[in-house]
């Protein structure tokens, strides 16, 4: 009877008007190969001045495609604006 935990991307959305990037990552025990109980959650948050270097590629294409130099222009105003 051998005990695995695997962590596995559940859900990606992008959400706002700076395209934030929310993904949930679950992390699934398994008693030889078969899930036993709900997976538990852990949030993450990209936004646009976040650096992804670090991250897997599917994750940099995706940050690439949504995060264009426009939105990350307004992301920056509004974090700027906020400081004042």
């Amino acid at each position: 009877m051998a005990l695995t935990e695997r962590t596995e991307i559940g859900s990606i959305e992008i959400v706002g008007p700076y395209k934030i990037i929310q993904i949930r990552h679950d992390t699934i025990i398994e008693r030889d190969g078969i899930p036993i109980g709900e997976p538990t959650h852990r949030r993450q948050s990209i936004t646009p001045d976040t650096d992804v270097s670090s991250y897997p590629q599917d994750i940099q294409d995706l940050v690439a495609t949504v995060h264009t130099q426009a939105i990350k222009d307004a992301y920056q105003a509004a974090v700027d604006a906020q400081r004042t």
